[in-house]
């Protein structure tokens, strides 16, 4: 799947913006290798990005070093329809989907729902058919401890039930689940970050930048976090997705 994504970034040549709040040789020399497959244009300030993208003066964007809640207020006051952000992570020789990533996204079972449903019409688009591991707070035998843990596993069980066969309910075993999926949904956004950090920020498995879901433009969300080849794959991503959106 990574694979397929990168190569169709390696082979359009699209327009794409990033964001460099500060001189940053990350993000300098991850352009310069970019440069070879796309035109980059760099902007400083996250309202000039957006901006841009929306004018159609570049074809996608990515976030980069700007701020994040700057960026995600303003994306979220610019589109009505913003329902959250989706990355792609590769752990261990495990490729997969994970969603939420941001502490105030998935909040519920509906938007979840809508969230899948984003990331399940990219993997259409690479030809894959999706396989959505939900995650939840215990194990089932768990139920009756704690009230928060059976909402999470109550709401997993009803996600599930609503995706069909295309999803299975793993509990809380995220060990088990990457093994088997290509998009794992966390309980909530909380959890969700603290998973991304764990695995990128610490574990040290490979980010490709998060999706912005539910915007009719192609938008890229990254870690500041990054190292070089991070925001390059994060590059690719964007000028791949704007040949299947």
């Amino acid at each position: 799947m990574i694979e397929r994504i990168m190569e169709m970034g390696r082979k359009s040549r699209g327009t794409i913006g990033i964001g460099m709040a500060e001189e940053d040789e990350r993000i300098k020399k991850a352009v310069e290798r970019a440069e070879k497959y796309m035109e980059v244009r760099i902007f400083n300030d996250s309202e000039e990005l957006l901006d841009e993208l929306r004018s159609g003066g570049i074809e996608a964007g990515v976030r980069g070093t700007l701020s994040a809640s700057k960026t995600i207020l303003r994306l979220r006051k610019i589109y009505s329809s913003y329902i959250g952000r989706v990355a792609l992570f590769r752990v261990k020789n495990f490729e997969f989907f994970f969603l939420p990533v941001g502490v105030d996204e998935g909040r519920d079972l509906e938007e979840k729902l809508k969230m899948i449903g984003e990331t399940e019409r990219i993997l259409e688009a690479l030809g894959i058919e999706m396989k959505c591991a939900v995650l939840s707070g215990g194990r089932i035998e768990d139920l009756g401890r704690d009230e928060r843990v059976d909402e999470t596993i109550r709401e997993a069980e009803e996600l599930v039930a609503r995706i069909g066969g295309r999803a299975k309910h793993f509990q809380i075993l995220i060990e088990d689940a990457i093994k088997w999926a290509n998009l794992i949904v966390a309980p909530e956004g909380i959890s969700g970050n603290l998973i991304f950090r764990s695995l990128i920020l610490i574990g040290e498995g490979e980010e490709y930048g998060a999706p912005v879901l539910g915007i009719p433009e192609i938008f890229v969300d990254t870690s500041r976090a990054m190292r070089e080849d991070g925001y390059l794959r994060s590059l690719l991503m964007a000028n791949a997705l704007r040949c299947i959106r």
